[in-house]
């Protein structure tokens, strides 16, 4: 099949990749470029900001970064800048260390809530967007895609998985379609199935994501988007239903977060140009439409 997307514009999405091209459509946005580094509880230069790590409720966001954890293990954060995710700069580097002394299945990560009233908030009543860079530092050798026990999760709240309170969610699990990324295609009521991405999780390769929220007349209307690249392969599915729709206005949230099917294993990733924004209407058709254009020229 061929896109009918005009070549500059095709060009165009491809070379600034997903999170650069929402910046550059979205009048406003509430952003994570981890630019003001790590900071501290004093003040002066080293006081804690909307950009730094761990942050502060400013800047559209509800809050500063926040820790998940299940059954403790042990987690370290921080603001890199050496071998950066793209284009130079700052970035937020994770380690999820497994407790050899504890026997249950641990998993841990970051998680931060964004503001839908006030300043810099988004209005999530309107179609807005979620999108990020992502890069698996651990080596691929230490990933299972057999083991369930093996996870890295992005969704919308600061409580695992496994329970049913999501709305939006993205895989890389042990099992499921082979450890590819899915995406979570909710039945509505706490059910979900995954839709194969094809598109395998592996060390040291640059994933951008982007997710489109399009909220309906009622709960049950709604449904999201999702875009996944790694550079060479872009996947696009459209019309998501939500994992529960009783979730919808409550979260606001994203979490990055995984799990390790072995004690003697960590867990190491980096995320960077976190992005909420709600572009102009027309924005959102250049999406769409970009993403099918780049997703039919996958498929050719």
């Amino acid at each position: 099949m061929r896109s009918s997307l005009p070549k500059s514009v095709t060009r165009t999405f491809v070379a600034a990749g997903l999170s650069t091209l929402l910046a550059a459509f979205a009048p406003a946005a509430i952003v994570a470029n981890f630019t003001d580094g790590n900071d501290t509880s004093a003040g002066g230069a080293n006081a804690p900001t909307a950009d730094s790590f761990s942050g502060a409720a400013a800047g559209g966001w509800a809050g500063a970064w926040a820790t998940f954890n299940q059954n403790n293990p042990t987690i370290t954060a921080g603001v890199q800048s050496a071998a950066p995710l793209s284009g130079g700069g700052n970035y937020l580097n994770v380690t999820v260390a497994s407790v050899a002394a504890n026997g249950n299945s641990q998993a841990g990560g970051l998680w931060r809530q964004y503001n839908n009233v006030g300043a810099n908030a988004i209005d999530t009543t309107q179609a807005h967007t979620i999108s990020w860079k992502f890069r698996l530092n651990s080596p691929s050798s230490s990933r299972s895609t057999t083991d369930a026990n093996d996870q890295i999760i992005f969704i919308d709240n600061n409580s695992n998985f496994t329970g049913p309170a999501q709305t939006w969610a993205i895989i890389a699990q042990g099992g499921l379609n082979g450890g590819r990324f899915s995406l979570m295609n909710g039945n509505g009521s706490g059910g979900s199935s995954g839709v194969d991405t094809g598109i395998a999780l592996a060390n040291g390769k640059i994933y951008d994501f982007l997710i489109t929220i399009r909220p309906g007349a009622t709960a049950a209307e709604t449904r999201w988007d999702a875009t996944i690249s790694d550079g060479t392969t872009t996947f696009t599915e459209t019309g998501l239903r939500f994992r529960d729709v009783g979730q919808i206005t409550d979260h606001r949230r994203i979490q990055f977060y995984g799990r390790n099917n072995n004690a003697s294993e960590a867990l190491d990733f980096s995320i960077d140009a976190v992005t909420i924004a709600v572009p102009e209407p027309a924005a959102l058709g250049v999406f769409g439409t970009a993403a099918a254009g780049l997703l039919a020229m996958r498929r050719r």
